[in-house]
């Protein structure tokens, strides 16, 4: 095994990790596009096996990155951000709730 599939093997490994417990928030905060965003992973996922596949045709760790850098950008910054908003949304949610329950406790009290 080159250092090229060593890398790669360590790559799927941190993704399959970190999608598993992206997924689980996504699932728990009820994120509306939660099927679309896990089947980008998926999609994501083969990406990066076919590259292992093929690892013997790379010529350097830097066109490997190059492959998969486009990829990993336009899913962080079209799919993960929609988190963000979304744990953003539930925020404010909590903050106005909180507030409420101090005022409707004030009024009360």
């Amino acid at each position: 095994m080159t250092m090229i599939h060593d890398k790669l093997g360590m790559l799927q490994e941190l993704f399959l990790k970190h999608t598993q417990r992206e997924e689980s928030l996504m699932s728990s905060l009820k994120i509306s596009n939660y099927l679309e965003h896990k089947s980008r992973h998926a999609e994501i996922l083969r990406k990066i096996i076919e590259l292992g596949e093929s690892a013997d045709g790379l010529t350097s760790q830097r066109e490997m990155n190059k492959r998969l850098s486009d990829t990993l950008a336009e899913h962080i910054e079209i799919y993960d951000m929609q988190i963000a908003d979304g744990v953003q949304q539930l925020i404010k949610a909590i903050h106005a709730h909180e507030a409420f329950e101090e005022e409707s406790s004030e009024l009360r009290g």
